[in-house]
């Protein structure tokens, strides 16, 4: 086997590689990003709904402004987040609320049945399906 059969074989892997690299990467920015957006919509209820109603009323906006997606540094590019920071987030996907007991404490009480709308929104989009997906469109044909 001569040498520029090794190179061209070398070259024709790079190619496949930075194929699957990209691939990899754009599915999972989809992924993360539908996600979120359902996630999102979890959290748009209408104002007067009732209390622990779902989809989560929208009273103050707090939960939307702070429901995010995030992927990760170049340095590791396959790994993306999607996440809420407000405060009480745990609270409404949970259920479990803390409370004033009196003299300066608290207790943890179960108020109501959770609203999970980031795992619900997960369920939906389904993002394993998206990237699966997209891999067969968009790499796999490389290889035939």
């Amino acid at each position: 086997m001569s040498t520029l059969a090794n190179s061209a074989l070398l070259q024709n892997i790079r190619v496949m590689v930075d194929s699957l690299n990209s691939t990899l990467s754009t599915s999972l920015s989809k992924a993360a990003d539908g996600v979120n957006a359902i996630a999102r919509r979890n959290l748009s209820g209408a104002k007067n709904a009732e209390p622990w109603s779902y989809p989560v009323p929208r009273r103050s906006g707090g939960l939307l402004l702070n429901q995010k997606a995030q992927r990760t540094t170049p340095a590791n590019p396959f790994t993306a987040y999607v996440f809420n920071l407000a405060g009480y987030a745990g609270a409404v996907h949970s259920g479990v609320v803390n409370e004033w007991a009196g003299r300066g404490k608290t207790r943890t009480r179960i108020k109501a049945d959770g609203r999970p709308f980031i795992d619900d929104a997960a369920a939906e989009y389904q993002p394993l399906m998206v990237i699966q997906r997209d891999l067969e469109q968009g790499w796999i044909p490389l290889w035939t």
